[in-house]
C-alpha cells in the first residue's frame, strides 16, 4: 500500500527498497532461496528475483496494467528465460488489477511454460492468504519478525535516515498521472486528442490555481487574526471571513474531487474500449467495424462517434433483433423439446432399447438450438452409454461455438471435459482444467459465493494431474490455491466444500510426503484428520469414510497397525477441537457438539475402530460433565454417555470398570426418576439388565447367583411402569424375558423356568395385539430358548403341560418356517419330547398329534437323507404305532408297524441284531392284525416268524419270542 502511494507521487525509487524487503517475505513463504539478479545487472530483463536451484523467478513492480504482464511474459520468452525457469511469478507491489486479457496471455505464452493469472500473478493480498496456511511455527515467527521489522517507523527512519541513497523527483501532477496511464493505452498523441478529456483537465488545473489563492486568502486571515487578538469587533469580522473563505475552499476541493471522478471514469471508459476492440476477431467483423478501430487507433475519436451512429441506425437494429429473436425463440424451443424427449426416454425401464433414438432426439437439439446446455445433457447420456469419444467430440465442438462471452458455460464445459479425459488422456485433461482455471478466476472475483467450488475443484482436479505426471511444484501451486479459497471453512460450511476441503488436504498430504517434506506432511495429514471428523460428525452413516480414509492415511504416515498403540493419539488429533470445550463455544454447542461425537462413536464402534469410539464417548462423556457442573443441566446425557463407555470396557473385558460406570449410570437414572419417571425408570431398567449380563462375565457358575437381583429390580421396574403408571415399556420388557430364557436354556435356575413362564404369558396378556404381531420373532425366540428347560422340567400332568407345549411348539413351528435348516432338530425334539411325555402319563389321545407330526417330519427328512433318518424314526413310529393301538385305531397302527418291518428286512444283512427287533415288530403287528380282524395275514407273518427264530442267537431272546407267538397261535388260531 505504501509502495503504490509512493509511486503515485512519483518516488518511485521506494519500490527498489520495497523489492529488496519482499526477497525475506516471499523466500518465507514460498519456501524459496531467491536473490535479486539487478545486483548483478542493472535493470535485469523481465525477471528481478530468482531461485536458481528451484528453477522459479519473479519480476517485481508497482505497475499492474495488464500492457506491463504481457511485457513481462513477451520480454521471459524472447530473451529464451523460460528454458532457464520453468515458473515465473509477477509480484504486484501495490494491487493487482481484478480482470487480466487471459486470451492474449496465452496467445504470448504458447506452450513454452505454463502461467496462470489466478496463480501467478500474486499481491499482498495473496502473500496474505498464503502465510494464513503456514503451520510451520518456525516459518511463522521468522515471518513476524520480518513484518516488525519492515513496520511503518522502521521504514520511515531507514527512509530520512538514507536520503542520500535515493534521488527523489518531483511529484507527478494528478493530470500528468492519469496522461501517463493512458499513454500505455493509446499513445502519447492520441490523449490530448479527447475533447472531454482535456476540457476536465483545463478544470481541474483552474481549480486548482483557484485553490492555491484560496489558501492563502486563508493564511492572510490567520495572521491578520493573529495580529489582532484584542480588537474584539475586527477579530469577529476577520473570523466571518474566514469561516466564509473555508467554506469557499472546500467547496472547490469537492469541485476538484468531482472532476477527477469524472476523468477517472473516462479513462477507464477509454482502457475498456482499448481491451474490447483488442479481443475482436477482425477477420470475420463488418467493414465499419474495421473502421472504427482504424479510427480509433489513429485517436480520431469524434469520428468513430459519427461512423457508428448513422442515421436509421437504431431502427435498422430492432428490425433484424425482432427476426433473430422470433427465429431464435423458436428453435430453442424446439431444441429444449428435443433434450426433453430424450430424457423421458431415459425413465423408461427399457431405455436401452431406444439408444439410437435418444441419441437422434440429442443430436436434432444440437442442430436447432446450437451447442450449450443440450450438447452438456448429451455428453452425461453419451458417457452412460460408453461413448465417452463422442462425449469428448461434442464438447470440443461446444466450446468452438459457444461465445467468449458465455464464460460460466464455457468453463463448465471446459470442467466436464477434464473429467471426461482424465482416465484416458491425462495430458489433454489437464489442458482442459487449466483452460477452465482462469475463467473460473475471473468470475469468482466477480460473486466468490457462486464460483467458489467450481474453481477451488478444478484447480483441485489440475493439481492432482500435475501430481501423477510429477510435476510436483506445479502441483502445490494449484493445491494451495485450491486450499486458500476454501480455507476460511468451519464445521458449519457447506457438505461439498468440507468434502473438497478435505480431499486437497489428503492430495496436499501426499504431495510433500512425496517431496519429502515431513513437518509440511503431517501438518496436512493433521488438517486432513480434523476435517475428516468435521465431516463424519455431521453424518456420520453416510460421511464416516472421510474420517475412516484419515485415520488410514495417518496410520500408514506412521507405521501404525489398526488399533495400534497410538491410535489414541490419532483419534484425538482428529476430534481435538470438538473434544475440549473451547472459550468461544456456547454452551449449547458444546452440548450439540458433544451429542454428535455419540453419534459418531455409535457408528465407529460398528466399524471396530473401538480405539476411535472410545475417544468420542469419552469425549462426550467430559463436555457433559463439566456441562452439568455450569449449571447447564444434562444428568440425562451424562448417563447415556457412561453406558456407552461401558461397552468399550465391555470390548476390553474390564468387568469391573464397567460395573462401576453403568451403577454410576444407574443411581443419575434413579435420581431422575424422582421427576420423571417413566422415561428414567425404563432406562434404568435397561441398566440394570446390563449389569445382569455384566455379571456372568469371568465368573464360575457358582457366581452366577449374584447376578439375579439386578435381574429382577429391572423386572420389578417393568411391573412398575405397567401397574403405577400404565406406561409398559414392552420392547424392554421382552428383552429382559428372551435374555433370561438364554441363560434358563444353558442350565440356569432351571426351577425358575415355569416362574419365568408365567412371567411372559402375564405380559403378553398386557400388551396390544399389534405389539404382539409386531415383536412375534422376539417372543418365538425367547420361548424356542427356554423351551427345552420348561419341557423337561414340567410334569405331563401338570395342569398347564399341554398350554406350554402349545406354545413352546408353536414358537419352533414358525421359527423352523424362516430357517428350516436352523430349527428343524428344535421342533423335532419338542415334537417327540411332548409325545413321549404324554405317552409316559398314558395321555394317549393328547400325545397322538404330537408324535403322528413328529414321525410325518421325519418321513419328509428321511426322503432328503435316508441314511441319516431312517434309524431315527424307528423308535418314534414304534411309539406312535402304541399309542394307536391304545386309541383302538389298529388299522393306523399296523401301517406303521409293516412300514418298520419292511425297513428291517431288507436290512438284515448289515446287523445281526435288526434280526431280534424284526421279530419282536412281528409280534406287535400280528397283535395288531388280530384286533382288526385280519387272521390270514397275522398267521402269514407268525410262520414268517417261525422261519427267523432259528437264525436268532440270542437263545433267551429266541425262546422269549417263540413263546410270545405260541401263545397267539393258541389263543387265536387252535380250536377251542
Amino acid at each position: 500500500m505504501q509502495v503504490g502511494g509512493y509511486s503515485a507521487m512519483g518516488h518511485y525509487d521506494m519500490s527498489i527498497h520495497a523489492e529488496q524487503a519482499s526477497i525475506l517475505i516471499l523466500n518465507a513463504v514460498f519456501d524459496l532461496e531467491l536473490k535479486n539478479v539487478n545486483q548483478d545487472k542493472r535493470n535485469h530483463p523481465a525477471i528481478d528475483l530468482i531461485d536458481e536451484k528451484k528453477g522459479v523467478a519473479f519480476q517485481v513492480t508497482a505497475t499492474a496494467t495488464p500492457q506491463k504482464v504481457a511485457s513481462t511474459l513477451q520480454k521471459f520468452i524472447n530473451n529464451n528465460l523460460h528454458e532457464r525457469y520453468h515458473t515465473l511469478y509477477i509480484y504486484i507491489l501495490t494491487e493487482k488489477r481484478s480482470k487480466y486479457n487471459t486470451s492474449k496471455i496465452r496467445n504470448i505464452v504458447k506452450d513454452k511454460f505454463n502461467f496462470d493469472v489466478g496463480i501467478h500473478i500474486v499481491d499482498y493480498k495473496d502473500i496474505m492468504r498464503r502465510v494464513s496456511f503456514i503451520t510451520s511455527v518456525e516459518v511463522l515467527s521468522r515471518l513476524a519478525r520480518l513484518y516488525e521489522q519492515l513496520s511503518t517507523p522502521l521504514i520511515k527512519s531507514q527512509f530520512l535516515q538514507n536520503t542520500s541513497k535515493y534521488s527523489f523527483k518531483k511529484p507527478v501532477s494528478y493530470i500528468d498521472h492519469v496522461k501517463n496511464e493512458l499513454e500505455d493505452v493509446i499513445g502519447h498523441e492520441n490523449v490530448n486528442k479527447v475533447p472531454e478529456l482535456s476540457e476536465s483537465f483545463n478544470k481541474i488545473s483552474a481549480l486548482e490555481n483557484d485553490l492555491q489563492n484560496k489558501e492563502k486568502e486563508l493564511q492572510e486571515y490567520k495572521d491578520a487574526n493573529d495580529g489582532h487578538k484584542k480588537g474584539k469587533v475586527l477579530q469577529d469580522i476577520l473570523d466571518k471571513a474566514y469561516v466564509k473563505a473555508q467554506d469557499e475552499y472546500n467547496d472547490i476541493r469537492r469541485a476538484i474531487e468531482l472532476e477527477k471522478e469524472t476523468v477517472n471514469a473516462l479513462s477507464l471508459n477509454i482502457r475498456r474500449q482499448k481491451e474490447f476492440l483488442d479481443q475482436i476477431d477482425y477477420d470475420v467483423a463488418s467493414e465499419r467495424m474495421n473502421e472504427a478501430r482504424r479510427l480509433f487507433e489513429a485517436g480520431e475519436y469524434a469520428m468513430v462517434n459519427t461512423l457508428l451512429n448513422y442515421k436509421g441506425r437504431q431502427d435498422y437494429i430492432s428490425k433484424k433483433l425482432e427476426e433473430r429473436e422470433r427465429q431464435s425463440t423458436e428453435l430453442k424451443s424446439l431444441a429444449n423439446e428435443e433434450v426433453l424427449l430424450a430424457l423421458n426416454m431415459l425413465q423408461k425401464q427399457d431405455w436401452h432399447l431406444y439408444i439410437q433414438q435418444i441419441k437422434a432426439h440429442f443430436e436434432q437439439s444440437i442442430d436447432l438450438g446450437g451447442y450449450g446446455v443440450n450438447s452438456f445433457q448429451y455428453s452425461y447420456f453419451l458417457e452412460d452409454i460408453k461413448e465417452k469419444d463422442r462425449a469428448i467430440d461434442i464438447l470440443h465442438q461446444t466450446l468452438a461455438h459457444l461465445p467468449e462471452k458465455e464464460r460460466e458455460n464455457r468453463a463448465a464445459v471446459w470442467e466436464r471435459l477434464g473429467k471426461l479425459l482424465k482416465d484416458s488422456n491425462k495430458e489433454e485433461a489437464l489442458k482442459a482444467f487449466v483452460e477452465a482455471v482462469p475463467i473460473y478466476e475471473q468470475l469468482f472475483d466477480e460473486d466468490r459465493d457462486s464460483y467458489e467450488f467450481a474453481l477451488a475443484e478444478t484447480l483441485f482436479e489440475c493439481g492432482s494431474l500435475y501430481m501423477q505426471q510429477s510435476s510436483l511444484e506445479h502441483a502445490r501451486e494449484s493445491l494451495e490455491r485450491a486450499l486458500i479459497i476454501v480455507g476460511t471453512l468451519n464445521k458449519r460450511a457447506d457438505t461439498n466444500m468440507q468434502k473438497l476441503a478435505y480431499v486437497v488436504l489428503m492430495a496436499l498430504g501426499s504431495l510433500h510426503q512425496q517431496l519429502g517434506n515431513d513437518d509440511q506432511t503431517t501438518s496436512y495429514q493433521v488438517m486432513a484428520l480434523y476435517m475428516g471428523a468435521v465431516i463424519s460428525l455431521d453424518n456420520p452413516q453416510k460421511e464416516l469414510f472421510a474420517l475412516l480414509e484419515a485415520v488410514r492415511r495417518f496410520r500408514i504416515l506412521i507405521g501404525e497397525k489398526k488399533e495400534g498403540p497410538h491410535s489414541d493419539v490419532i483419534y484425538n488429533y482428529a476430534l481435538h477441537h470438538f473434544i475440549k470445550i473451547q472459550k468461544w463455544q456456547s454452551r449449547e454447542d458444546a452440548f450439540n457438539t458433544a451429542k454428535a461425537l455419540e453419534k459418531l462413536g455409535l457408528y465407529l464402534f460398528v466399524e471396530q475402530e473401538v480405539v476411535g469410539a472410545s475417544v468420542c464417548f469419552q469425549g462426550a462423556l467430559k463436555i457433559f460433565r463439566a456441562l452439568n457442573k455450569k449449571g447447564y443441566s444434562c444428568l440425562a446425557e451424562v448417563s447415556d454417555s457412561l453406558k456407552w463407555v461401558g461397552f468399550i470396557y465391555m470390548t476390553q473385558n474390564n468387568v469391573k470398570a464397567r460395573k462401576r460406570i453403568l451403577l454410576e449410570a444407574l443411581s443419575i437414572r434413579k435420581q431422575l426418576s424422582e421427576n420423571e419417571p417413566v422415561e428414567n425408570l425404563s432406562k434404568a431398567a435397561s441398566l440394570l439388565n446390563e449389569l445382569y449380563d455384566n455379571s456372568f462375565i469371568g465368573v464360575s457358575p457358582s457366581q452366577y447367583y449374584k447376578a439375579y437381583p439386578f435381574f429382577e429390580e429391572a423386572l420389578a421396574i417393568h411391573k412398575n411402569l405397567d401397574e403405577k403408571y400404565q406406561q409398559p415399556n414392552f420392547e424392554q420388557w421382552l428383552q429382559l424375558l428372551q435374555h433370561k430364557s438364554i441363560f434358563l436354556s444353558r442350565g440356569l435356575d432351571k426351577t425358575d423356568a415355569i416362574i419365568w413362564y408365567q412371567e411372559l404369558v402375564h405380559m403378553l396378556n398386557r400388551m396390544p395385539s399389534s405389539l404382539i404381531e409386531f415383536y412375534e420373532e422376539e417372543i418365538q425366540i425367547a420361548m424356542h430358548e427356554v423351551g427345552q428347560v420348561l419341557l423337561e422340567n414340567t410334569g405331563a400332568d401338570h395342569a398347564f403341560f399341554l398350554k406350554i407345549a402349545k406354545d413352546i411348539i408353536n414358537a419352533r413351528k414358525a421359527l423352523f418356517k424362516q430357517d428350516p435348516v436352523k430349527y428343524s432338530a428344535h421342533l423335532l425334539w419338542a415334537l417327540l419330547h411332548v409325545g413321549n411325555k404324554l405317552a409316559e402319563a398314558k395321555q394317549w389321545q393328547e400325545a397322538c398329534p404330537y408324535l403322528q407330526e413328529a414321525v410325518n417330519m421325519l418321513q419328509e427328512l428321511i426322503r432328503k437323507d435316508p441314511d441319516k433318518y431312517h434309524k431315527d424314526a424307528v423308535i418314534p413310529t414304534l411309539k406312535l404305532a402304541l399309542v394307536y393301538s391304545k386309541l383302538t385305531d389298529h388299522a393306523h397302527s399296523v401301517n406303521l408297524l409293516t412300514d418298520l418291518y419292511n425297513y428291517f428286512e431288507v436290512r438284515l444283512s448289515e446287523n445281526a441284531q435288526y434280526l431280534t427287533i424284526m421279530v419282536s415288530i412281528m409280534i406287535s403287528l400280528t397283535e395288531e392284525l388280530l384286533a382288526c380282524g385280519q387272521k390270514e395275514k397275522a398267521a402269514d407273518y407268525i410262520a414268517k416268524a417261525m422261519k427267523y427264530l432259528p437264525g436268532i442267537n440270542d437263545l433267551k431272546e429266541q425262546r422269549r419270542l417263540k413263546a410270545s407267538f405260541e401263545e397267539l397261535k393258541n389263543e387265536y388260531f387252535l380250536d377251542k
